[in-house]
């Protein structure tokens, strides 16, 4: 569990949260315990991508793309195929001797959404930037560092999330066009907001 002790300014939101007690998890265990190794990736756009390639028989056509095969379907001028698994659909007409169309995407869901938008897309000094969020990966917290990702509006308007601790913060401001829009995030969250939050 973590709290706030001894908070020096006013934060207008924060929802409570159960920090899990992972510090020193697994440090002791020995080399034989190790099941596995484990790799995690970041995906910031659609698993389906790349080249294209379909090729016609005397008798069928199919369709591949980012290592995933359709049989293709032909309507007079009319090209379609649909992936397995609902990865998303080619829809296109013969245009000379070209194939002219549209890949279709399946729809996000909202956490697919969440994730991908969080995502540092851009490096963009002193953060990145990801779909209309800033993204900063390395506040310092215990030795440790903190991911946050927010929304900042010119006048030093702000709403940052914290997952480590589901800590939301906000901050109304009216200093458009001027540096101290950026106290919030620069000097209040890491030397005022994060010193705060304790472990139980």
């Amino acid at each position: 569990m973590a709290r706030f002790v001894e908070a020096k300014i006013v934060v207008l939101s924060v929802l409570p949260h159960v920090l899990p007690s992972v510090q020193g998890a697994g440090r002791d265990a020995a080399a034989e315990d190790l099941v596995g190794l484990w790799k995690a990736e970041r995906v910031t756009g659609p698993s389906v991508r790349g080249a294209l390639i379909i090729e016609r028989g005397e008798s069928s056509a199919d369709a591949e793309i980012a290592g995933r095969k359709a049989t293709v379907r032909f309507d007079g001028e009319q090209v379609r195929f649909e992936l397995p698994g609902g990865e998303g659909s080619f829809r296109g007409r013969i245009d000379g001797d070209q194939i002219v169309g549209h890949w279709v995407q399946p729809p996000m869901t909202i956490f697919e959404w969440a994730e991908r938008s969080t995502a540092p897309l851009r490096a963009w000094p002193p953060a990145h930037y990801g779909y209309l969020w800033w993204v900063k990966e390395d506040y310092p917290w215990r030795g440790s560092t903190v991911r946050s990702f927010y929304a900042a509006g010119n006048g030093g308007q702000i709403v940052m999330a914290i997952p480590d601790f589901d800590l939301v913060l906000g901050c109304f401001g009216g200093n458009y066009g001027d540096p101290v829009r950026f106290l919030f995030s620069s000097v209040y969250v890491p030397e005022w907001i994060l010193p705060a939050v304790e472990e139980d």
